[in-house]
């Protein structure tokens, strides 16, 4: 069983750089990290969560509209989005409603959205390690 963590930068666009850079939402900030038991997400100061692994019920790609915007995002729909691209987006489905913090603000939810510069990989790197015991 593999014991290494995998971690997959965030795609993050030049444009939106300096807005970003305010919660630290800098390259070496924004990253999501596989683990054999957990999945790390962390987006500058504003952002960090530990997911368990059996408690991940799907990833697939995804799409994330341009009105919803860039950033640290809350949609109507209770979902989390911690977008510095349109491009790369994946979503990760819970099993149950979780308290997530976006800086102060707690917000439930059972739906997050990561923009990743190599989404592929990661989907590849989440459904390819053994479920945790």
């Amino acid at each position: 069983m593999a014991t290494a963590r995998q971690r997959f930068p965030m795609r993050l666009e030049r444009c939106a750089l300096p807005f970003l850079a305010i919660c630290g939402g800098l390259p070496r900030w924004s990253y999501v990290e596989v683990g054999p038991q957990d999945l790390l997400l962390r987006f500058g100061w504003a952002f960090a969560a530990t997911i368990p692994r059996d408690e991940i019920e799907f990833v697939r790609p995804a799409r994330w509209s341009p009105l919803v915007g860039l950033g640290w995002r809350v949609t109507l729909n209770g979902s989390i989005g911690l977008i510095g691209s349109l491009a790369g987006v994946v979503e990760i489905g819970l099993r149950r409603r979780r308290l997530f913090r976006l800086a102060v603000l707690p917000w439930p939810t059972r739906r997050l959205f990561v923009s990743l510069q190599d989404p592929e990989a990661f989907l590849h790197a989440l459904t390819s390690l053994p479920s945790p015991s």
